[in-house]
């Protein structure tokens, strides 16, 4: 991508943080159309995936590796408890903190999420080429680094 400054000052087009927002958003518009008719988006999957593969458990932990602020996950939880796919436990311990949870039958759909989100990675892989997908997953972690994010 070139940068095309002028002298009217720097454009949307030339901007790196704009390219990656709408890839981000149409990969994500993809996603979502693949996963209609589970009535689960991108953003649910990402928090039932975590929980699944027991990665976070609680709601700051599911945030900070998402990289998304804790009112989202919030937001997010409660979408997903209210279609009955998670359900939230307060800690033995401290009641203070609470656990989020795949319910039984969270803990079944997320086997047929968790396929179509690799069948609908495989289909951009395949479109992208191998060299492209291990260049660009390359790039984004050096990226991530730079921005002081450990990739996980």
């Amino acid at each position: 991508m070139e940068t095309l400054s002028s002298s009217h000052g720097f454009r949307l087009d030339d901007s790196f943080l704009f390219w990656l927002g709408r890839a981000s958003h149409e990969l994500q518009e993809s996603f979502n159309r693949n996963l209609a008719d589970t009535d689960v988006t991108w953003p649910q999957w990402m928090v039932m995936n975590v929980l699944y593969h027991q990665i976070a458990q609680t709601p700051a932990q599911v945030a900070d590796y998402l990289g998304i602020d804790r009112s989202a996950v919030t937001r997010l939880a409660d979408r997903l408890a209210k279609k009955g796919l998670l359900e939230r436990k307060q800690d033995g311990v401290d009641r203070r903190c609470v656990q989020l949870c795949l319910t039984p039958r969270g803990s079944r759909i997320i086997f047929t999420l968790n396929q179509q989100a690799d069948e609908h990675q495989r289909r951009l892989n395949t479109s992208l080429g191998q060299d492209n997908v291990v260049a660009l997953n390359g790039q984004v972690r050096v990226l991530l680094k730079q921005l002081g994010v450990e990739p996980h």
